[in-house]
């Protein structure tokens, strides 16, 4: 495992203990939600995978707690993915990208615990270098994207996301993820 992936993957953990501790009383609705996911994202581009491991979380809390009246969530995401590209000179590397995210969302709840939901995001994706075979060759590029996700029993939510950045035939990302929200 390389060290940068040792790396997120220790913060990742923390983190998911840290919330776990200190939301154990459950979901509501007027303080700040934490999402905690984990999934499969497909780049667009030529890169030498078609598929990357991805981790992510999401920070979220009612629009009407920061902006009178306003309807929906509003949240900070940040996810995590490790590109294989072609390197200078031939060859291979990796190379990760943070797609960071804020994010407005709408709920619909259609049951106990369950809900449907959609959601526009815009933000940067940060690259730690360039990614030719997607097209990025800035660290820090604009970034926007959608979802659609559903929460299915109480807390665990399956979500799809498509992110894009300057050049979406090249640098767009879809994910496939699963979750869990403090």
């Amino acid at each position: 495992m390389k060290k940068s992936g040792l790396i997120i993957g220790i913060i990742f953990a923390l983190t998911v203990a840290f919330a776990s501790s200190v939301t154990a009383q459950g979901l509501d609705a007027e303080r700040p939600s934490l999402d905690v996911k984990a999934g499969i994202m497909f780049p667009s581009g030529p890169t030498r995978d078609t598929s990357e491991f991805t981790a992510g979380v999401e920070l979220g809390t009612r629009a009407s707690n920061i902006f009178q009246g306003m309807k929906g969530n509003l949240s900070l995401s940040a996810d995590y993915v490790s590109i294989t590209t072609t390197a200078e000179g031939g060859g291979t590397k990796d190379t990760v990208l943070l797609p960071i995210l804020l994010n407005w969302k709408e709920h619909y709840y259609f049951g106990e615990g369950r809900s449907f939901d959609y959601g526009v995001g815009a933000g940067i994706y940060w690259a730690m270098d360039t990614i030719p075979d997607m097209s990025i060759t800035d660290r820090v590029n604009f970034a926007y994207g959608v979802s659609l996700g559903m929460h299915f029993i109480p807390n665990w939510f399956v979500e799809g996301r498509w992110t894009a950045s300057r050049n979406a035939d090249k640098d767009a990302l879809a994910a496939l993820t699963i979750g869990y929200t403090f």
